[in-house]
């Protein structure tokens, strides 16, 4: 399980595969919530890819991936 406090702005998502760090997403909801119901029954979230970043935060965000993924022992 893996708990993270709430931080308001811009929700995003990065797929790890092993050493091989895919595009940012990010995801945009009519009320500005990314919850179940935004990821499995709606029909009005979007998803954004690559998302609208800078190439240097698109680079931190992909790093900080990374760090996360090998810090929890992940693999896959």
């Amino acid at each position: 399980v893996l708990v993270e406090q709430w931080i308001s702005g811009r929700e995003f998502t990065i797929t790890v595969l092993g050493d091989d760090v895919q595009p940012v997403i990010e995801m945009t909801t009519p009320n500005g919530f990314y919850d179940y119901q935004a990821k499995y029954q709606s029909t009005t979230t979007q998803y954004h890819c690559p998302a609208d970043l800078s190439a240097q935060d698109t680079q931190l965000l992909q790093d900080m991936a990374l760090q996360a993924f090998d810090l929890v022992g992940a693999s896959g």
